[in-house]
């Protein structure tokens, strides 16, 4: 009975224990997280978090290390270490045991426990503190260490802050397993660490932000000031003086000058600056003229100017020395006046950008804060100024540019409405120039259809002459019709070309055969002699022979005395046939339009022929086509065509054509 007795009673010292031992585990859990609520510095919860692990879980050493992600080193932060260990381990590695620190750049120290336990995110156990702790400690130590804690195992665990292990909690526990009471205490604390870390980032930015608001509300007001100015006006002059005014002068920022980019001379020039009273000092040092000082990207020195090094890199540029926007602009002994008469510790250039390109530049004087001493914040503000200046001068060149496109597409509109009045036109004068060859024939067979019936004959030379009549008029309608069928192929789908070796002076001879006696019948002489070197270009022998005949058709038709004269040359790769007549000549305007579709040359007829002192404007004929086709023909055959041309004198149409050097003949089909 008494055993029975004195069994029980060890059973309820046991349960007393565990319940107290149980009970100190929930009081230091409490304790931190009250410690947790409203927490500033969470170097004290770290600190109370090792504490109480050392009194109230079997372990020796308990430790937090951080990991700092950007310098790739896990860091001791707080630690529960009785100081005669740690002198003991402070003589072993030759520093303190709060400098301790692993970089994973160091191979030996990357491959170390806490590196493992950081990239895997899972907590590692150890019986040998050597393998758990090295390379700080060695062998030897390590062992003496085991031996005076009690060590029956290492443990590290990892701490998670959003998903992400940033630190571990290690310590040397006296058990060689741990208990699922020790297991759920070590994580509770691991879990408090991590919120003891998120809670103090947490307070750190709303401290942040609640500056950041303070200071966001004043930039927020200048900004408003700004931009409610610059967008008061769409010219881009008035938008740069406006915008450079209307910064805010105090005590960080005391002015700004903007400049824009000259891309005829590749130079940056000052458009507009600051007006205040210093302002009017420093252009007064500069001789009252400040844009004539300009200064070209390529000048000497200029690599080393802010304001083309900014526009240059199209980034931000940042100096402490006032000779940095100055010089080489600016000549020296007027820089060093100009640096006596601004209070300026630093400067800030920023690209102006339009659409990711620079069209200029913005430079900030600041008053009191070096290049150094500039904020984040700071320079973010500097660069929300310059963002809203680029938008409101965007803005008016868009508007200038609307304006100019909005004038020219009225002259469009107006041009294309003339445009079509005059295809109208021209449609009517083609009706009229297709019936009158149709008019002519069926007049002439109608003349000798009433001498058949009058007489029951027609007489041998009245029918060779109405007969001749017909054929003539016939012809007329056939080139008519062939020139109308080229324009239309020229706007379509093109012309079918057979390019092959062409003898350029035997293009020249049929057409000479043809319109030699149509110059006669009007008196005209034909001045040509046919060279004894070979002229062989590489085209199309029916299309070149088109162009040609045009060229002499009209030195004929609009010649009426003098002379006509073709001449073959060579410049280059390129066979050239001059067609010059002493004909009615043209006058500059027609010179500019000669060629286009529907374009007739105005005539003239001189004062021999209407006994007037000036020529006088007769109506043209023709239907505004044919050197239309022709000049396309020569482009497509890629030749060139040149018109030179004065009024009463003569006209000369110049076109030429690749030599043929041996190429192969090809067909093809081109539009112009």
């Amino acid at each position: 009975m008494f055993g029975l007795f004195s069994k029980k009673t060890t059973d309820i010292a046991i349960l007393q224990k565990e319940v107290d031992e149980l009970n100190a585990r929930l009081n230091a859990v409490a304790e931190v997280n009250k410690s947790l609520v409203g927490v500033i510095n969470k170097q004290n919860v770290f600190d109370l978090i090792t504490k109480k692990l050392a009194s109230t879980v079997k372990m020796n050493f308990p430790s937090i290390w951080i990991y700092d992600v950007n310098k790739s080193t896990i860091t001791l932060t707080s630690h529960s270490i009785p100081d005669s260990i740690k002198i003991i381990a402070e003589t072993a590695i030759g520093k303190k045991i709060e400098d301790l620190s692993f970089y994973k750049g160091n191979p030996e120290e990357g491959d170390s426990t806490y590196f493992k336990v950081i990239e895997t995110g899972k907590p590692i156990f150890s019986k040998d503190l050597y393998q758990h702790t090295r390379p700080f400690l060695s062998q030897n130590i390590a062992k003496i260490l085991e031996v005076a804690s009690g060590m029956k195992l290492a443990v590290s665990v990892p701490i998670i802050v959003e998903d992400k292990p940033i630190g571990i909690l290690s310590a040397i526990w006296q058990d060689e397993v741990l208990s699922k009471e020790d297991e759920i205490t070590l994580y509770t604390f691991a879990n408090q660490i991590s919120t003891a870390i998120y809670n103090a980032q947490l307070f750190e930015q709303v401290g942040n932000q609640v500056n950041s608001l303070e200071i966001k509300n004043k930039d927020l007001q200048s900004l408003y000031n700004l931009t409610s100015k610059i967008s008061q006006s769409l010219d881009p002059t008035t938008v740069a003086q406006t915008a450079v005014n209307s910064l805010p002068q105090d005590k960080f920022l005391i002015g700004a000058a903007l400049n824009e980019y000259l891309p005829k001379e590749n130079a940056m020039g000052i458009v507009a600056f600051t007006e205040n009273s210093m302002a009017y000092e420093v252009v007064k040092a500069m001789g009252g003229e400040p844009g004539k000082y300009k200064t070209s990207l390529d000048a000497p020195g200029a690599e080393f100017n802010i304001v083309m090094k900014a526009f240059k890199q199209a980034m931000p540029n940042f100096s402490n020395n006032l000779d940095d926007l100055l010089l080489p602009t600016i000549p020296k002994p007027v820089a060093a006046i100009i640096k006596g008469l601004l209070p300026v510790k630093s400067i800030a250039t920023f690209p102006l950008k339009v659409r990711n390109k620079a069209i200029g530049t913005i430079t900030y004087l600041l008053r009191d804060k070096t290049v150094e001493q500039l904020l984040e914040g700071e320079k973010q503000l500097l660069e929300t100024y310059t963002l809203h200046i680029a938008i409101a001068l965007e803005n008016a060149e868009l508007y200038k540019q609307q304006q100019i496109i909005q004038a020219n597409l009225e002259t469009a509109l107006t041009e294309v409405q003339a445009l079509r009045q005059h295809e109208q036109d021209m449609i009517d004068i083609m009706g009229h120039e297709l019936r009158t060859p149709i008019s002519i024939v069926r007049n002439a067979l109608g003349m000798l259809e009433l001498e058949l019936k009058n007489t029951g004959e027609i007489k041998k030379e009245n029918l060779g002459k109405f007969l001749g009549i017909s054929m003539e008029s016939a012809r007329r309608e056939v080139r008519l019709v062939e020139t109308l069928l080229s324009s239309a192929k020229a706007d379509s789908r093109g012309f079918q070309l057979l390019f092959e070796k062409v003898d350029f002076l035997d293009v020249i001879n049929d057409s000479l055969e043809f319109f030699a006696r149509e110059a006669e019948k009007k008196g005209l002489q034909i001045k040509y002699t046919r060279p004894s070197e070979e002229y062989l270009v590489y085209a199309d022998r029916t299309r070149i022979q088109e162009v040609m005949d045009n060229f002499l058709s009209n030195a004929v038709k609009y010649t009426e005395k003098g002379y006509i004269k073709i001449t073959p040359r060579k410049e280059g790769d390129f066979a050239w046939i001059d067609v010059s007549d002493t004909g009615i000549g043209m006058s500059e305007k027609d010179l500019k339009s000669i060629g286009q579709k529907f374009y007739r040359v105005d005539q003239y007829m001189d004062s021999e022929l209407t006994g007037s002192e000036k020529p006088n404007i007769i109506r043209p004929g023709g239907t505004g086509l044919g050197l239309y086709v022709t000049f396309s023909l020569i482009k497509v055959m890629d030749g060139k065509v040149e018109v030179k041309s004065q009024i009463g004198v003569g006209t000369t149409f110049s076109f030429c054509m690749p030599l043929f050097k041996g190429q192969e003949s090809k067909q093809e089909q081109r539009k112009p």
